[in-house]
């Protein structure tokens, strides 16, 4: 986070800055949790529709994260 912090200088608008910090949580509680972000972004990002309808079935410490995004 703290290299991070000259990249958030950048951030122009309140929506912006709260858009970095939701994608930030996501990526860091995924690397918590030992599944690799970007594929969690993706896998996520791919079943979004679903994930409004069953979000706690996409939490990183889900049963359900596909096992070749874990690390």
């Amino acid at each position: 986070m703290a290299l991070a912090r000259r990249n958030f200088l950048m951030v122009s608008s309140k929506r912006g800055g709260e858009t970095v910090c939701v994608a930030m949580t996501l990526i860091e509680t995924a690397v918590a949790n030992g599944v690799e972000p970007l594929g969690y972004l993706n896998w996520v990002l791919s079943n979004r529709r679903d994930v409004e309808r069953r979000p706690e079935h996409y939490l990183p410490w889900s049963e359900n994260v596909p096992d070749e995004i874990m690390i």
